[in-house]
């Protein structure tokens, strides 16, 4: 699913964040 691929993306974002 496309949305799940943003979901993963956008916790690899707020991990870099972190």
């Amino acid at each position: 699913m496309k949305n799940m691929k943003n979901l993963l993306c956008f916790i690899a974002v707020l991990s870099t964040l972190q």
